[in-house]
């Protein structure tokens, strides 16, 4: 497998959530959306033809739905390295981003290709392959490389899997959020509905209060939060909690999740949804 030009660019939009997702080239006439990589350089179409993209900027923008398909991936590993080169100049460093691991799909992938987005305390960015065509039941060992412009600090990254342009949902992705990723899919493509209530993309745990007065017990609480087209949470406000620790400790936690919007029409929108939390006493 040939090893992809390296690229650790400012994302021009960085999604706030693993939502579905387009691949777009960044170029001086507007966006477009990557449909493969050929070459070690990412194709876009142009007047029906799919020609190599001359940008560096790239970005990852909410799509509507996945394409249908799952990738399950075994034994992954991403790890960087660096060598320090001290002969003559001094301090030079050369960075790079290895992942190792084996994938296989459930159904015909063509024109394949992934997308690590890498989100660190101090930058942002990505890298992406190429990956060969694949059919229900085929493997593949993954063994890439890539070099890396600068030091990635300790951060997150988030794996994406593109055929022909649209996303693919695998097995790195909460097992709930692939189920209703899936059913939303599915309802879409099937005429069923248009529409679609936001789906979870980003949890946020609630932490037990610390300074829970009483006996430690078990408890609960739900939270109403008004989340945006654009997945965030613009506001919360209680609907119930068996105490009002447990209350102040749900609506703390609720701001921070991050949601896959809702659909109307097909169309990101508003939407209104509630969480319920669950404290579990401490030994």
């Amino acid at each position: 497998m040939r090893i992809t030009l390296l690229l650790l660019v400012g994302l021009g939009v960085v999604p706030a959530a693993p939502a579905q997702n387009v691949f777009l080239a960044i170029e001086d006439d507007g966006a477009k959306m990557v449909k493969g990589v050929y070459n070690d350089h990412p194709q876009v179409e142009v007047a029906g033809k799919l020609q190599s993209s001359s940008t560096s900027r790239y970005a990852l923008n909410p799509a509507t739905l996945y394409r249908p398909g799952f990738v399950n991936f075994s034994d992954v590993r991403i790890v960087t390295s660096h060598i320090n080169d001290l002969g003559g100049s001094g301090g030079t460093f050369n960075y790079e981003l290895h992942i190792y691991a084996h994938a296989t799909v459930d159904t015909v992938l063509k024109n394949c290709f992934m997308v690590l987005e890498l989100n660190s305390w101090r930058d942002s960015g990505c890298v992406y392959q190429h990956l060969p065509d694949l059919g229900p039941g085929q493997g593949l060992n993954l063994e890439l490389n890539f070099k890396l412009a600068e030091k990635l600090e300790e951060g997150r990254y988030r794996l994406h899997i593109f055929s022909d342009g649209i996303e693919v949902l695998h097995s790195r992705m909460p097992a709930r959020y692939v189920a209703l990723q899936k059913k939303k899919t599915d309802a879409l493509l099937s005429g069923r509905t248009q529409d679609f209530p936001a789906i979870p993309a980003q949890p946020v745990a609630a932490i037990y209060p610390p300074d829970f007065k009483g006996p430690k017990v078990d408890g609960a609480a739900r939270v109403r939060c008004h989340v945006s087209n654009k997945g965030d949470v613009t506001s919360v406000e209680l609907v119930s909690a068996t105490d009002p620790a447990f209350g102040a400790a749900a609506l703390a936690a609720a701001p921070k999740w991050k949601f896959d919007p809702a659909l109307k029409g097909r169309h990101f929108a508003e939407s209104v949804t509630e969480i319920p939390f669950e404290f579990k006493a401490p030994p």
